[in-house]
């Protein structure tokens, strides 16, 4: 589809399902084939830049239902996350056989040799690396050729790497995390420094209380949990 802001494929397409951990991605790329020279369509500057991609988990659906949603389409800039646009898809998720879907959950989902010797991240690592470098040859050798650049946006070949908006992300979780033992800390601290007289005062006799009576220590903190909703 060219020149148009606004793509109707109108296509259907049909899959043999043979695992139930299946993910479907569906990618959308920019063709640098048609925006660009053939000479300089091999140049590192003319990639095919990708507009966005749809994950979907085989997993999440029901037997026979229709799903019809409106994906958006995100792609990560220096700048942060843009979106590119939406796509709109029609799912449908059929069984043949209800007695062979009850078999494959029954499995499980690696092979066995993999739960006796599971490889190592680093392992792991070199092997999609090699698959992306085959899966990229192989490719390549098609008509219309796929670039490389699009097999490794599929298959998530950079994940790996270092990155300041996932690092970012991490921080905050783990900030939410431990937000409960900060607030903590902080009330404590204000406890000691006497910033609410009353409060300190309550505390120093629920301590005194306590010390005293060492019975009712299980029954305060049940009851404090039960008061803060826990």
């Amino acid at each position: 589809i060219v020149d148009n802001l606004n793509p109707r494929f109108n296509e259907q397409y049909t899959w043999d399902v043979f695992h139930h951990g299946t993910v479907l991605t569906i990618g959308l790329f920019d063709n640098c084939h048609i925006s660009a020279d053939s000479n300089h369509s091999s140049s590192p500057g003319h990639m095919d830049k990708p507009i966005g991609k749809v994950r979907i988990r085989l997993s999440t659906l029901e037997t026979g239902r229709v799903y019809t949603h409106t994906y958006p389409l995100l792609v990560l800039h220096p700048s942060g996350v843009k979106k590119m646009g939406e796509l709109h898809l029609a799912i449908r998720f059929t069984a043949t056989s209800l007695l062979n879907v009850l078999f494959t959950y029954s499995r499980p989902l690696l092979p066995k040799m993999h739960y006796a010797q599971p490889l190592s991240i680093v392992q792991q690592e070199m092997l999609r690396h090699q698959a992306v470098q085959l899966v990229a040859q192989r490719l390549g050798r098609m008509e219309p050729p796929v670039r490389r650049e699009v097999v490794e946006f599929m298959s998530d070949a950079r994940s790996h790497l270092w990155s300041m908006r996932r690092s970012k992300a991490n921080f905050f979780r783990l900030m939410q995390v431990f937000s409960g033992f900060i607030a903590a800390g902080k009330w404590f601290g204000d406890v000691c420094q006497w910033k609410n007289p009353v409060t300190t005062v309550l505390v120093h006799v629920l301590f005194i209380m306590l010390v005293f009576y060492p019975d009712l220590i299980l029954p305060t903190i049940f009851l404090y949990m039960f008061l803060i909703g826990l």
